[in-house]
């Protein structure tokens, strides 16, 4: 054994080696694996100091996104895009010139927009690196074509009223002037329109647009393409691939969506309870039960759309509907309140009015009296389980005041271009959207009754027409609240339909996924509007890397 003194003469290599002579052999195993384990935990501490001082956690590029949805697929191009899926999907694929973040519009494949100061003249500068996802430029021709194409009564499009009677002056390939004939009162909203290609359109008569198969989808000119449509043996399509259109100039995280429609809420449960993908994501289907998706790591984003579930009454199918009378008492039967517990799971928002989400007012309502009908009136809904409930509980409450209903379900394709089209319905149950006050035009104006006007009901009124024109042509915001403020007077003193509720929306997604939601939305394309920032998965960049950020970007939109 070596002296006291002797040892402390020696360095400090030589001890630590005279230290480690002396251990016994039968504890050395246990000092080398805790020196070992030490030093992982030293290294672990030491790469998790680095990354939260050098690194931080960035979403991953190049990931696949799949959405599942209740709702099915048949229009994709903008003009005849009819559901909620529908619109979502496509709103990726055609962009349009500018569009709404917040509240406030951005150019999108505009350069420029410049309004004259009478509010009649738009021009407009397009970008010069925009393109189809052929690799064809998009110049001035296509946005006018568009716009000529949304005003044209053969095409039908919902928002038709909107480009009616405007004209156009094409200065170059890139610039153009929109002509008015009278100012709107927001004339931004007029170029949120996706944009079709003309060619494309080049040998098809536009009486036959929705017979052929540009109704479904045409050349695309925004963020994703499609790829690949599956279809199942109804020849209905059973699942949609969105490839990133590698001719935008948008920078995306998710390099394909694969979109899988029509499944059930009891199919997409079990889908997302049994999947261990964590880029899947539960588009729009409302009786999930979402503890049980808490339970396997799921979140829940809920946003509302201006869209209003009523019951629209056709006098020129059965007289009982021309009495004001017997529409209050209808008006007055339903409980609201019960149908949104029960039958939507409080999904949904009471609506009492012309608008989304109104509010109850005091108004004289008759006594409750038995309406006389001496034959079964048809309630024709939406084709879906849901649906078909409501208007199981529709039926209920009516028998209440004497009305014997049948609930006949119809295929969202049959309503439209059948039952709304001619006008074929005694009532019916349907949703529409209201995005704002000037929408209403098209829906209650009385030169809309025929088609494609959407005036469902033949509503006509000569104090409701004066006050939907000057809503739809004033610029003045106490003269359009004044003349919105009429129209609600007439109309809780007519009643010429049925609003019930405005529906709740949600998108599940895993809890540590990014959806990127607006806070106010008004339509579907805001709702896609962020999606270039949802994310799905995460990988850590270091702090060092982020000044090669612009050439990252470079490389990866080449790659993609």
């Amino acid at each position: 054994m070596l002296s006291i003194k002797l040892f402390k003469e020696k360095s400090f290599l030589e001890k630590l080696t005279i230290t480690i002579r002396n251990i016994p052999e039968d504890k050395m195993f246990y000092i080398g694996l805790s020196s070992i384990s030490l030093m992982i935990l030293i290294s672990i501490f030491a790469i998790k100091s680095f990354n939260s001082s050098y690194g931080l956690y960035m979403p991953k590029r190049g990931t696949d996104l799949y959405m599942i949805s209740e709702e099915n697929i048949r229009f994709l191009n903008p003009l005849y895009a009819k559901n909620n899926l529908e619109k979502f999907t496509s709103s990726l694929l055609y962009s349009s010139l500018v569009k709404l973040e917040g509240d406030k519009y951005i150019n999108d494949l505009a350069e420029s927009v410049q309004i004259d100061a009478n509010g009649q003249i738009v021009n407009v500068k397009l970008k010069d690196d925009v393109y189809f996802a052929d690799g064809s430029p998009i110049n001035a021709e296509d946005v006018i074509f568009t716009f000529e194409m949304a005003g044209n009564i053969t095409i039908d499009y919902e928002s038709r009223v909107k480009y009616e009677g405007i004209k156009s002056e094409i200065i170059d390939n890139k610039n153009f002037k929109l002509l008015l004939k009278k100012s709107y009162s927001n004339i931004y909203d007029l170029l949120t329109i996706g944009i079709l290609k003309k060619q494309d359109y080049a040998d098809i008569n536009l009486d036959n647009v929705f017979q052929s198969e540009k109704s479904f989808f045409t050349t695309e000119s925004g963020l994703y393409k499609i790829e690949d449509v599956g279809r199942n043996q109804d020849n209905n399509i059973s699942n949609l691939l969105l490839t990133k259109n590698k001719f935008s100039n948008i920078t995306t995280n998710h390099k394909s969506i694969i979109i899988k429609p029509e499944m059930s809420a009891e199919a997409s449960l079990n889908e997302l309870k049994n999947s261990d993908n964590n880029n899947l994501v539960l588009f729009d289907v409302n009786k999930i039960e979402y503890e049980e998706l808490k339970s396997v790591g799921y979140k829940k984003n809920d946003y509302t759309l201006p869209r209003i579930s009523g019951i629209y009454l056709n006098p020129n199918k059965n007289e009982i509907f021309s009495k004001k009378e017997n529409r209050k008492y209808i008006y007055q039967a339903i409980d609201r309140n019960r149908l949104v517990a029960d039958y939507l799971n409080n999904y949904a928002t009471t609506t009492y009015g012309l608008l989304p989400s109104s509010k109850n007012i005091e108004y004289e309502i008759p006594v409750y009296n038995n309406i006389s009908s001496s034959s079964t009136i048809s309630l024709i809904v939406l084709n879906t389980r849901s649906q078909i409930d409501i208007g199981e509980f529709i039926k209920s409450e009516l028998a209440q005041i004497g009305l014997s209903i049948e609930v006949r379900p119809v295929e969202n394709i049959d309503i439209v271009n059948n039952h709304i089209k001619n006008r074929d319905f005694e009532m019916l149950l349907y949703n529409v959207e209201i995005d704002s006050p000037l929408t209403l035009y098209a829906f209650w104006h009385s030169s809309q009754r025929n088609a494609p006007g959407y005036n469902f009901t033949s509503y006509a009124s000569k104090d409701f027409d004066s006050n939907l024109d000057l809503i739809r042509n004033s610029t003045q915001n106490e003269v359009v609240n004044e003349a919105l403020g009429n129209l609600k007077k007439e109309f809780y003193n007519e009643f010429p339909y049925i609003p019930l509720y405005t529906q709740i929306k949600s998108i599940y997604n895993k809890s540590d996924s990014h959806i990127d939601i607006p806070p106010n939305i008004n339509n579907y394309k805001e709702l896609s509007q962020n999606i270039q920032n949802w994310h799905t998965e995460r990988e850590i960049i270091y702090n060092f890397l982020t000044k090669y950020q612009d050439l990252s970007d470079k490389i990866y939109k080449s790659l993609h």
